[in-house]
């Protein structure tokens, strides 16, 4: 399988357009929603990091910058929208006939590869209603452990926060990958961020 998948970058809606999809996703949006879902991310500046065997779709990365998000008729603004430089790890998700072969592991170390997102803070909110913890036969602990252990192969790294999202499920985590060429002060403004309930 290793010489037919290719791992390919989408940024425009004519990317996308003749785009075949797998069957089995299921975490963020089902398979028919995906194509709509990406057409979306890059309309505001997303980067679709795409893995495709035999010309499907079949597992894919998305970076966003950080929107307000559109939920039960009401607008949700979070804390990091306002942090410069920073940009959302939006997704991770292969399909489900085609997991545990290494695919993320390729589809995150070519999301962070080369000087594209150097500038950047790519921040991940790891939240377990997304997680298909049945399908994998895991408990959710163990998925957390997997997954972190997966992000941190990419450069990203665990912290803690009082984000509502985050703390909602004890098992849900915040993780982060800080660009070198990121400005000083848009580190300590992602520090501060973490922790806004006054004590």
């Amino acid at each position: 399988m290793a010489r037919e998948l290719t791992i390919q970058r989408f940024e425009t809606p004519s990317e996308i357009g003749g785009l075949r999809v797998a069957g089995g996703f299921s975490a963020i949006v089902p398979t028919a929603e995906v194509l709509e879902m990406f057409r979306k991310s890059v309309a505001i500046g997303g980067t679709i990091t795409a893995a495709v065997l035999q010309g499907a779709l079949v597992g894919y990365a998305a970076d966003l910058p950080f929107a307000p998000i559109d939920w039960s008729g009401q607008r949700i603004s979070r804390r990091w929208e306002a942090i410069p430089q920073v940009r959302e790890l939006g997704a991770v998700e292969v399909a489900a006939p085609f997991r545990n072969r290494g695919i993320a592991r390729k589809l995150l170390h070519a999301l962070a590869e080369g000087d594209r997102l150097e500038r950047y803070i790519v921040i991940g909110e790891a939240l377990s209603w997304h997680w298909d913890v049945a399908r994998a036969g895991n408990d959710p602990w163990e998925y957390r452990r997997r997954l972190s252990r997966l992000l941190e192969s990419a450069g990203f790294q665990r912290f803690d926060t009082d984000a509502p999202d985050v703390t909602y499920d004890a098992v849900s985590f915040l993780a982060a990958r800080i660009g070198g060429a990121t400005a000083p002060s848009s580190r300590r403004a992602f520090e501060e961020a973490l922790f806004q309930t006054a004590a």
